[in-house]
Parts: structure tokens; sequence; C-alpha cells
């Protein structure tokens, strides 16, 4: 095979890679995946903190009860401004912006 036959077929191949893979990507808005990682991960501290509590049903769990002394005055804040908070142990964490991109989604359960 030639150069020139092969320099074309791999111009070929970036320029249809640079059409295509735009059509498949779909942008997240900035903050979104920041902020349900951060809800998702608060639920994951919650549900092991109700392991370990199971006595404190119905109780509002506080940053030091799920972060610990070290870290629990420095909660985080949501990446657009809002604030976090963790509501009692059947409820999920929320963020004060709320709409699908400040939410946990509907059925999701903390990973394992």
């Amino acid at each position: 095979m030639k150069p020139i036959n092969i320099l074309f077929i791999g111009l070929s191949l970036v320029v249809s890679t640079a059409i295509l893979v735009p059509n498949f990507v779909k942008p997240r808005p900035a903050g979104q995946s920041a902020c349900v990682s951060t809800l998702i991960w608060y639920k994951e501290l919650k549900e092991e903190w109700r392991r370990l509590n199971p006595d404190k049903k119905g109780i509002v769990p506080t940053g030091y009860d799920l972060l610990g002394e070290k870290w629990g005055a420095s909660m985080s804040s949501c990446p657009s401004g809002g604030t976090y908070t963790f509501g009692t142990q059947e409820e999920d964490p929320v963020c004060s912006i709320g709409g699908p991109r400040h939410s946990i989604p509907n059925g999701l359960k903390a990973n394992k």
C-alpha cells in the first residue's frame, strides 16, 4: 500500500470521528455530576451510620456524625452554590437548589 493511501485512510478516519462523536456525546451542565455525586456519597454515609446506629431511627445525623470530628464542621457545598441537608435516616440528602440536576435520581440505591 502506498503512503498516500495510508494518509488518506487515516485522514478519513479522523474527519469521520470528528463529525460523529459530538452527535453521541451530550454535555452536562456545570456542577451537575459533582452535586449528584456528593448527594450519593452522603446517602452512602447515612446508610452506614444507620447500620451502626439502629437505635437512632428518625434522628437527623449531623456532619460530625457522618464525617467525624475532623471533617464534620467543613461539609462541602454544591458547586452551583446550594447547600446540602442530610434529612432523617429515611430521607435522601437534598441540595437546596433542587431539580433533576441537584437531586438523587428516584430509585437510585447507594453503592455497596
